[in-house]
């Protein structure tokens, strides 16, 4: 497995207080009360599944990752 650059994470990443994952055989989120661990990031940036963070901060940068979306969106 690939590791996550510091700077990645820290930038980017918001572990707590959980998050949300939609496999690509569903069209339902689930929610994951735990925190983000990197294999599942990783695997999202594979294209395995899509991730939501449940913020409960405010992150100095966002990013719009539209996964499921058509290129029309």
């Amino acid at each position: 497995m690939e590791a996550l650059s510091q700077e990645y994470i820290q930038t980017f990443i918001q572990r707590h207080p959980k998050y949300a994952l939609k496999s690509n055989n569903t069209k339902k989120w689930t929610t994951r009360k735990k925190p983000l661990a990197d294999p599942a990031i990783l695997a999202h940036l594979n294209g395995k599944y899509a991730i939501a963070g449940v913020a409960q901060w405010y992150p100095r940068y966002a990013c719009i990752d539209l996964d499921d979306a058509p290129i029309e969106k």
